[in-house]
């Protein structure tokens, strides 16, 4: 059983809720955003005075996402806790591979009422996608490949380091 939740405990949640890099993304059960934290603000590309309040998830993902996140919310509604990985699309262009935990909130009377996630986006995808690498004829080790994007492109182009 859980135990009630402190003031304190409270104000521990919003600060984890407003200054973490992960995204949190509330919404009904008929996919109206209720909330968003800053970090999935960004995620998202939304300028300070953009609201997507009231608005669906559906013009933040692809096509095929939409199939994975509309199934995963069919096990939410039933009150299952996922776990899944679709690409997220910005309000500027930007594209990202993310990975989604989802959990259903419920109302007093056992319904669910809410669905929250955590939304962390898949670093070595997202930062070697603009390099189209399709035609390698193996499975390359994108941790690796991505550390060596990185140092390419942030140390090695470094005025300091030239």
């Amino acid at each position: 059983m859980n135990e009630p939740i402190s003031p304190a405990q409270s104000g521990m949640f919003r600060t984890l809720a407003e200054r973490s890099a992960v995204g949190i993304w509330q919404i009904d059960t008929e996919g109206r955003t209720l909330y968003l934290n800053p970090a999935m603000r960004t995620m998202l590309e939304l300028g300070d005075s953009e609201s997507v309040l009231g608005q669906t998830f559906h013009q933040f993902y692809t096509p095929e996402g939409l199939q994975v996140i509309e199934a995963e919310h069919r096990k939410r509604q039933a009150g299952r806790t996922t776990a899944y990985e679709v690409e997220l699309l910005g309000r500027r262009g930007g594209r990202r591979w993310v990975t989604i935990h989802g959990t259903p909130e419920f109302g007093p009377d056992g319904r669910v009422v809410r669905m929250v996630a955590t939304v962390t986006e898949r670093l070595a995808e997202s930062l070697i996608e603009p390099f189209d690498l399709s035609f390698l004829p193996h499975p390359i080790d994108l941790p690796e490949v991505a550390i060596n994007v990185f140092w390419h492109a942030k140390v090695h182009r470094s005025p300091a380091h030239q």
